[in-house]
């Protein structure tokens, strides 16, 4: 050897010194067990050293004498009973080859060693899932059914495993008193007259005697499970069905699941697995489906399904059980890392401990996960100490610091998935640290010598959810659903907002972490109403039986609750037929996108859809017919629930050409669409289906009006359909397309009144045919009002925009989105202020034009920044009596209203136009003094009478009042000569209660002036009649 490579042996010897890792006071460094779950190992070394207490993640039992029991799941096709009598412990139950056993913590080395033993799972402590919703999905209307057609869920069991129920509790009642709750097992309690069930030596069993009796220790004093249970099988007796459930007439058993004391609130995996034995064996013995609902779980583990935990459900799932759980809390919160791991370099991994942790069951851990072929070595840095020494991977070690004790676990090629596991986890039970140090911890990645990381060097890390520690880099919020939700025969529940209708910003998202898509399906998690268990302090909502939680603990009992009617309405549907059915059946909307996606699942429950095939159905048939000639109508008619916020479409039909259909639907009240061909107007009636058949034969008039719908790919025709139905006005709705021009339907003609807007539409707005359409319609004495963006523009120049609209182009895109009638105009006079964007409008005005009147044109509507800038006139042909109306922007913009004085929304802008348009005026008055509204029908002598069609400008006014009513009735005031034939409409519509008044000129329905005579007018408002006379002179 040189003097050169001497020197530089000693000075790579005082840099190793200089830089050197804290060295532990303890070490056992070893290879990992690949056959047991890193957590027990950690037991095992912790009990080798008499450092055992309690876990935090591990359901582990102190007894008075020998070695503490540890909860167990094993998977092995040996004996499993007698495995446990030979290790001085006790079975609990079997799923398949799964096991779950309680052994002493010294049988774990032997217990790996069997040959038949595959892998040994600890028996995990799983926390609840806790951060007037069942009408939103369909369930309400299922449950009112008539009679025998009602689906409550009954003689289906609902099982629920949690933290207890609240069996005093009136919405666990029938009517007569008597509990709904078969059995309620209550896996923490023991002691001296306590009894397991059959089959189980621990907790304590009551059953429906014994509840019904009061002899019952058992107390939900947490009230999750009380509210979970209600939310899925509560009927709301004790406040009148207020908050009844999902399935208020199913049977309930209830789990409190456990063995974990005295952690409060918690639960163990192996417990739950015994519960869910235990509900399927009462099912079986009483000849009744069940499903089960677990709204508890946690962040660590694989995520891809794999443990035996999991494995366990699917075997239950297999034996017929359907079991659902909530997806998990945890998408804002930071406990998932994932980060790729270079082939040459490194990945540091940060999180932070918080501060005044030192409780007795203390621990902070770390899941690890990546791919088969990938080999990654890890150290550990603490807020004050170095990194310790390399973990290889397939090795372990502990290490006791002043910041804490650490262990390490590497497991290569995991039994349950063939994938690689680092644990990591801080405690304070070793003797250099008396609590775990906060702040800054740090895990660095390196891949293992001669390993290129051919599987791309991607970890996976989670904390455990009750630790409180975030990672404070690599963050990502997707793969956060819990664990068992990513089991593959769960079905894994989301939760979004009761009253918004969004994702819940708490609901854990997909996928797992092998890329399956989790989870399954959303129900509504946040603010929900439900049952307060009696054994707690929370505090009620609204009565003092109930309270509102939020969590995906809420939304997964929907679930449950919404199988239990399918259960009821088919006894032999499969746990597959019934996830099938849920997800054809899951509602998508703008809010949840295409599904199924890693957010929404298959999208928002809906249980009424899949459960129609069930429902018997009464037939529903008619004839739709022309009033006037008898003739035949064509129509689409749509028949959808009236009592759901949704309006499920039960059904839709179209008529024959003779107007006749027949159609069969389940009973039930039922808001109907009639939408016939033009002239004749959409129309929507109410349906009580009772009978076997019922008749729906319709007699229909003409539309007032008919929209044209000239850019039917903007989707505003809304904003003018709610409108003309809130003034009341009949409509028909033509959309303007290729396959259907305007000019080719010769019934649009007939009618008098029509609007056509033009929404988005730029370039050629109004072709040359649709011009000559609209000019043929105006000499023909029509009605127009015209609104769109860039029709002007477009137009400029043009004869239509010069002769016809009598307006000219002074320039495009004004940005002004503030308006106001011209004071002293008929239209414009009660507009004072209009604003086109905010709440309710369409948001869509990008070029206002700005138009010139002639002559013959009034303005009624200016923009607000410019004055003289026109936005909109009015203008009456004198030569063949037609009025129109032109906005140079679109009407659908118009915002519903600011609440302050001054500000118009839509309706009254409409309004004014109608009123113009029909030669009318109708105003709402001012209240009398007092400010009292009348107390009755009434309708003054017209003013001034006679009126003299020489003055036009003096017309008859006619005051009337309308008192309050439910509902308010349709007001019809119109023209009759003195041989009874109706000379002119002048209100048709709903109008509010109040003072009101009408204007006539003299005028009939075509604009031409009347001969001089006598007049009647008459009034009809629901039940009340009235008429009066009044005469013309010339």
């Amino acid at each position: 050897m040189s003097q050169k490579q001497v020197l530089a042996l000693l000075l790579t010897g005082l840099l190793a010194l200089s830089f050197a890792p804290f060295v532990p006071t303890e070490s056992s460094s070893s290879s990992a067990s690949r056959k047991l779950d890193p957590r027990l190992q950690i037991l095992q070394q912790k009990h080798k050293q008499n450092r055992l207490a309690m876990s935090k993640s591990v359901e582990v039992h102190q007894q008075t004498a020998g070695a503490p029991l540890v909860g167990l799941l094993v998977k092995t096709k040996a004996n499993a009973d007698e495995l446990a009598q030979r290790y001085g412990g006790a079975l609990g139950s079997s799923h398949g080859d799964i096991h779950t056993l309680r052994l002493p913590v010294t049988a774990l080395p032997e217990l790996t060693a069997e040959a038949g033993v595959e892998y040994v799972e600890a028996s995990s402590v799983l926390y609840p899932e806790l951060i007037t919703s069942v009408p939103q999905t369909g369930a309400r209307v299922l449950q009112n059914l008539p009679g025998m057609h009602a689906l409550t869920g009954k003689g289906v069991i609902v099982g629920i495993t949690d933290t207890g129920i609240d069996w005093r509790h009136g919405d666990f009642k029938n009517p007569d008193g008597t509990t709904r709750i078969l059995f309620i097992w209550d896996q923490f309690l023991r002691g001296a007259g306590i009894t397991p069930p059959a089959g189980f030596n621990y907790g304590a069993e009551f059953t429906a005697q014994q509840i019904n009796s009061g002899a019952v220790s058992h107390r939900d004093a947490d009230g999750h499970g009380t509210h979970v249970a209600s939310i899925a099988a509560g009927n709301g007796l004790s406040t009148g069905g207020v908050y009844a459930g999902m399935a208020p007439e199913a049977d309930i058993i209830a789990v409190r699941g456990g063995l974990i004391s005295p952690i409060d609130g918690g639960a163990s995996s192996g417990g739950f697995l015994d519960g869910y034995a235990y509900i399927r064996g009462k099912a079986e013995a009483l000849g009744k489906r069940h499903v089960i609902n677990t709204s508890f779980g946690t962040t660590l583990g694989p995520h891809d399904g794999s443990t035996l935990y999991e494995q366990a459900i699917n075997a239950n799932v297999a034996q017929g059980s359907i079991i659902t759980n909530s997806a998990g809390n945890y998408a804002q919160n930071a406990w998932h890392a994932e980060a790729i791991v270079p082939p040459q370099g490194e990945v540091v991994l940060e999180f932070n401990a918080p501060a005044n942790a030192n409780i007795p069951d203390d621990e902070l851990q770390i899941d690890i996960w990546y791919k088969s072929n990938d080999r990654i070595d890890v150290e550990v840095a603490g807020p004050n100490i170095g990194y310790l020494n390399k973990i290889p991977a397939n090795g372990a070690d502990f290490f006791d610091t002043a910041d804490g004790y650490v262990s390490v676990i590497s497991i290569v090629n995991s039994p349950l998935n063939g994938d690689n596991q680092i644990f990591i986890q801080m405690d304070h039970t070793g003797s250099a640290a008396s609590e775990i140090a906060s702040g800054v911890w740090r895990i660095r990645f390196t891949p293992s010598a001669g390993n290129n990381l051919p599987d791309g060097g991607e970890i996976d890390a989670w904390t455990e959810r009750d630790d409180n520690a975030t990672f404070r880099n690599f963050v990502d919020t997707q793969e956060t659903i819990n664990y068992p939700s990513t089991a593959d025969s769960v079905i894994a529940v989301a939760s979004y907002d009761n009253a918004s209708g969004a994702l819940s910003n708490f609901s854990s998202l997909g996928p797992r972490r092998d890329g399956v898509n989790k989870p399954d399906i959303a129900a509504i998690g946040g603010s929900v109403i439900a049952a307060l268990s009696s054994f707690t302090s929370d505090s009620p909502v609204g009565d003092s039986a109930h309270v509102r939680f939020s969590g995906t603990s809420m939304s997964a009992p929907h679930v449950c609750g919404a199988i239990a009617l399918m259960l009821q309405a088919d006894s032999t549907l499969t746990p597959a037929q019934v996830r099938k059915l849920l997800y054809q059946a899951a509602r998508a909307d703008q809010q949840t996108g295409a599904v199924p996606n890693h957010r929404w699942g298959h999208g928002k429950l809906d249980i009424f859809t899949p459960l129609l095939p069930y429902i018997s159905q009464n037939v529903v048939s008619g004839l739709l017919e022309a009033q006037a000639t008898g003739a035949s109508v064509k129509a689409d008619l749509t028949f959808r629930l009236k009592n759901s916020p949704f309006g499920e479409t039960i059904a839709a039909i179209q008529t024959g050409d003779d107007g006749r259909y027949s159609i069969n639907i389940p009973p039930g009240q039922y808001a109907v669409e009639i939408v016939p061909e033009l002239p004749y107007p959409i129309l929507r009636q109410d349906l009580l289906v009772e009978n076997d058949s019922t008749d729906f034969s319709l007699q229909l008039t003409p539309a007032r009006i008919i929209l044209v719908n000239d850019d039917p790919a903007g989707s505003f025709a809304s904003y003018y359909t709610s409108t003309l139905d809130s003034l009341g006005w009949s409509y028909g709705v033509h959309t303007n397309s290729k396959g259907t021009p305007v000019e080719t339907v010769p019934a649009i003609e007939a009618v008098d009144y029509m609007i056509w807007f033009t929404g988005n539409a730029s370039g050629e707005v109004l072709t040359a045919n649709e011009q000559q359409f609209l000019v043929d319609f105006l000499d023909g004495g029509g009605r127009l009002f015209l609104s769109g963006q860039n029709i002007a523009e477009s137009l400029s120049g043009s004869d239509f925009l010069t002769n016809r609209l009598h307006v000219s182009l002074e320039r495009n895109s004004i940005n002004d989105f503030l308006l106001h009638g011209v004071r002293d105009d008929d239209i414009g006079k009660d507009l004072p202020t209009v604003i086109t964007t905010g709440t309710g409008g369409a948001n869509n005005q990008t070029s206002r034009d700005v138009i010139v009147p002639d002559s013959l044109a009034h303005a009624v509507m200016v923009y607000d920044t410019t004055a003289g800038t026109v936005a909109g006139v009015r203008v009456v042909d004198p030569v063949n009596r037609s009025r129109l109306v032109f906005f140079s922007f679109g009407f659908e913009a118009i915002n519903l209203g600011v609440p302050r004085p001054g500000y118009v929304d839509r309706r009254q802008v409409l309004q004014s136009v109608l009123a113009w348009l029909e030669g009318t005026t109708t105003v709402a008055e001012p209240r009398r003094e007092g400010g009292e509204l009348p107390a009755s029908y009434a309708i003054q002598q017209s003013y001034p009478n006679p009126i003299r069609l020489a003055h036009a400008a003096s017309p008859a006014m006619i005051r009337y009042q309308i008192p309050a009513r439910q509902p308010q009735p349709r007001v019809v005031l119109k023209i009759y000569d003195l041989l009874g034939r109706e000379v002119l409409t002048l209100i048709d519509a709903v109008q509010q209660p109040g003072y009101h008044h009408a204007r006539w000129d003299g005028r009939d329905r075509r604009g031409e002036p009347v001969t001089a005579g006598i007049y009647f007018y008459r009034m009809l408002a629901g039940d009340f009649r009235a008429v009066g006379k009044m005469a013309v002179m010339p």
